[in-house]
């Protein structure tokens, strides 16, 4: 969405992920409840999450992406804002960071799921190339990562801090617990939170708990954002 284009940070439509129940699925298809193959940042190893909502999605947007190319033959297609998983400079493999994919730099070590999704490997960012593609779609995981087309990214993006957006989203990930604890009344009280309504359409309470109905930046990302310009420091912000 051209409001995406502001705020937030995609994938395209044709990007894949490896799901729990087996094979791969394009970002477009994905629905919430899905598990898709991530990352945990504290053990450094690969785990499937839980897709809990879509922070972006437009499936007919064109916009502007960077297609980042690595030596094992993986091809991520990502806006310049979005985060992606990189070794610090100089680092050792532990030493994990997560930055703008405009900051990315040639030599870089990137985080990359071989073997099925069995492995975690590092390869070398070789080529990175704006593109125009179609379709905008940033899920957002439990855990605040996801691999998409065999490459390790953040779900978060115009904040260039892992932690602190991870953070920003606590209370959402809280909510989404409430709901599936509660069932149907959970649903009923963390439909703000789930979709673009409201509760004063309880009929279509749950129309975040799907993808079909839901298009364009969440309101709470997109809150999240405004406020970012006035309480986060400039230098952690992504600037155009």
């Amino acid at each position: 969405s051209s409001q995406g284009a502001r705020t937030g940070g995609c994938f395209t439509n044709e990007g894949t992920v490896t799901v729990e129940s087996g094979g791969r699925k394009k970002l477009s298809d994905v629905r919430l409840g899905d598990r898709v193959l991530s990352y945990d940042t504290g053990s450094d190893k690969l785990v499937y999450s839980e897709v809990i909502m879509f922070l972006d999605r437009d499936t007919t947007d064109r916009k502007q992406f960077l297609r980042l190319g690595l030596s094992g033959g993986q091809v991520l297609t990502v806006t310049p804002q979005h985060l992606v998983m990189r070794n610090k400079p100089n680092g050792t493999d532990q030493d994990v960071e997560a930055v703008f994919a405009a900051h990315l730099n040639p030599s870089d070590q990137l985080l990359v799921a071989e073997s099925n999704g069995t492995k975690l490997v590092r390869r070398t960012l070789l080529s990175s190339e704006l593109v125009l593609d179609t379709g905008v779609i940033a899920p957002l995981t439990s855990v605040g990562t996801i691999v998409v087309d065999d490459v390790v990214a953040s779900c978060y993006a115009v904040i260039e801090s892992q932690s602190i957006a991870h953070f920003a989203f606590a209370p959402l990930r809280a909510i989404k617990s409430v709901e599936a604890g509660l069932g149907a009344v959970g649903r009923f009280f963390a439909s703000p939170f789930s979709s673009s309504t409201s509760l004063s359409s309880p009929t279509n309470a749950t129309s975040g708990l799907t993808t079909d109905d839901v298009n364009g930046v969440h309101w709470y990302p997109k809150t999240l954002y405004f406020l970012s310009n006035h309480f986060i420091p400039s230098y952690l912000l992504y600037d155009q």
